[in-house]
């Protein structure tokens, strides 16, 4: 684009009657970040409409005019709004022009010759990272010359370390986004060294017009406060915004956008061109593992831990080597000289690369959001359920491409209704649930471990349940049997508060699950509700799930639990579907 943008004038006839149609364009709404009719960014100074119209997609259009008339340096400030403008046949360059120095600058530093989105696995531990983190990846060649890479996430501080305020100031109320452009090498490095997490890489088919656009909105962005709210403006949506300001797709985007429902919409888009996968060290260790036999990999240890007699032979255990080195070395369990000394020796070694893209892809997920309709029967009575989970899976959906068994809840809703008496009662609130199984590795290590925060009804004798504040946690180990089975075992603690009663548990639990052909799932658990004063409530439950495609399942599950000297079984069946 050029440094030196040209005074604008305006076709007036084709404003005259284009006018209420583009703005109502797909293009001008994604300008204005507005989503079934509503602005996501609320900042007047970024809308642009009149005090005495009021908002409205056309009142902006034609305040922006109007600025663009009466202020040639408005330019400057709302430059992919002139860019669409110009293209729309909206405005006309004259012999005048208008520098804009700051902007200038801003393009020379931040090039845009390709446009990637970047998908960071997901990462249970850490509140901001546990759905994953997207975000834009911008290269091309600067004023200098070089070419660079920069990314560009939006995010906002987590300053607090209580999990209920987290909730309410991320969900509730909101709180300030922060738009950041940022060498990207940087984020890079945190993700896969810091944090050993996987990063995806998938450069789009975009073309000149489609990477100015973008690159003139980044700088309207970094000039408004944008909102943040967990489950409604968060790093997925605002990315999959400005990508459907270039993008021009005629089609409303759903509420609730995860980082990987943002790879999966671009997927649907076909500009995807490649997809590119940079694993972290401990990953690779964990894969390469899987694929060698014990006494290779015993040998692998022994050399690592200073026996050179056991230097691996073959291409595989070398490889394993070389990555083992490496992830002890960003975990501090290698020194410098040692590090040094086992590189030195791996100069002979012939180069290997293992391709792994299509490994444990995130794109063959199921969608992040989904409703189960089914039926219910307790000791009592037969009920009719419904239950909406916007953004999160659980550990009956097919996790074969993720790190591990893991589940993640975030104001999920379940009701349920008795059509003898027309009964409506909130089955569950799960305000935040969270079950990290990652598999113990040899050579990696890996703890298991999960925090629940939900309001949800329990069994107290063979005929009633009352509803409650559930708060708990624990961890332990999990033991992967092959890809497709694995054991766990969990030590943890619950809070149960009701109206009149708090109770404190210790809860060991006992776990195993199994893929099946046919895409079926299995689950069995076992777990005892132990009151620290109190009789003890023992819980067994069998899950069974069948995957139906890729976005629907059928759900089975019995559950016996044992209260006193009562036995109260509830059985279940549903069917699921991932939006």
């Amino acid at each position: 684009m050029s440094l030196v943008i040209g005074c604008c004038c305006f076709n007036t006839q084709a404003d005259i009657s284009n006018d209420s149609e583009l703005a109502n364009s797909a293009q001008w709404l994604a300008l204005l970040h507005i989503h079934k009719g509503e602005p996501q960014i609320i900042d007047s100074d970024f809308l642009l409409s009149s005090n005495d119209s009021g908002f409205s997609p056309r009142h902006s259009l034609r305040a922006t005019r109007d600025l663009f008339l009466q202020q040639r340096k408005a330019i400057c400030r709302f430059p992919a709004r002139y860019l669409w403008m110009q293209k729309q046949g909206l405005i006309a360059g004259d012999a005048a022009e208008e520098s804009c120095p700051d902007y200038a600058e801003f393009l020379r530093s931040v090039p845009i010759d390709e446009v990637s989105v970047i998908f960071a696995s997901e990462q249970l531990a850490s509140p901001s990272s546990m759905m994953g983190h997207s975000m834009l990846a911008l290269t091309g060649e600067n004023g200098s010359g070089q070419n660079i890479d920069h990314g560009v996430s939006f995010f906002t501080p987590l300053d607090s370390g209580n999990p209920a305020s987290l909730i309410y100031e991320t969900m509730i109320v909101g709180k300030r986004g922060i738009l950041s452009v940022h060498p990207l090498q940087q984020a890079l490095s945190r993700y896969r060294f810091d944090e050993q997490r996987n990063v995806w890489r998938y450069p789009l088919v975009l073309n000149d017009y489609q990477r100015e656009l973008i690159q003139a909105h980044l700088w309207e962005l970094k000039q408004v406060d944008i909102p943040y709210y967990f489950q409604s403006h968060n790093c997925a949506t605002v990315t999959l915004d400005i990508l459907r300001i270039a993008v021009d797709i005629d089609q409303e985007r759903s509420d609730w956008i995860s980082p990987i429902d943002l790879v999966n919409e671009v997927d649907r888009w076909g500009i995807i061109r490649e997809r590119q996968l940079f694993p972290s060290e401990r990953w690779q260790v964990r894969m390469l593992g899987d694929f060698i036999n014990k006494d290779d990999k015993k040998d692998v240890v022994a050399w690592v831990e200073g026996d050179s007699a056991a230097a691996p032979m073959g291409l595989m255990p070398q490889l394993l080597a070389r990555h083992l080195i490496s992830y002890r070395r960003q975990e501090g369990l290698l020194g410098v000289d040692d590090y040094r000394a086992l590189t030195a020796e791996m100069t002979s070694w012939p180069t290997t690369e293992v391709i792994l893209t299509d490994y444990r892809d995130p794109l063959k997920n199921a969608p992040d959001s989904y409703i189960d309709f089914g039926w219910e029967q307790d000791n009592t009575s037969d009920w009719i359920t419904l239950d909406w989970t916007p953004s999160s899976h659980d550990l009956s959906s097919d996790n074969r491409n993720y790190f591990g068994e893991s589940a993640l809840q975030l104001s999920a809703l379940g009701v349920r209704y008795r059509p003898t008496d027309m009964a409506l009662q909130l089955n569950s609130w799960e305000l935040y649930r969270v079950r990290a199984l990652n598999p113990y590795h040899s050579l990696t290590g890996g703890w298991s471990g999960y925090l629940d925060i939900a309001f949800e009804r329990e069994a107290t004798d063979s005929i009633n349940s009352r509803f409650g504040l559930t708060l708990a946690g624990g961890g332990g180990l999990t033991a992967q049997l092959g890809r497709d089975a694995g054991v766990y075992a969990l030590l943890g603690m619950k809070l149960r508060t009701m109206t009149d009663d708090v109770t404190p548990y210790v809860v060991p639990e006992l776990g195993a699950w199994l893929y099946e052909i046919g895409n079926m799932k299995s689950w069995l658990s076992y777990k005892i509700d132990q009151p620290i004063h109190g009789e003890r409530i023992d819980r067994v439950a069998f899950d069974h799930s069948i995957k139906l495609g890729r976005r629907g399942q059928l759900n089975f599950s019995i559950e016996k639990v044992k209260v006193r000297q009562d036995t109260v079984t509830n059985s279940s069946a549903a069917l699921r579907y991932y939006f």
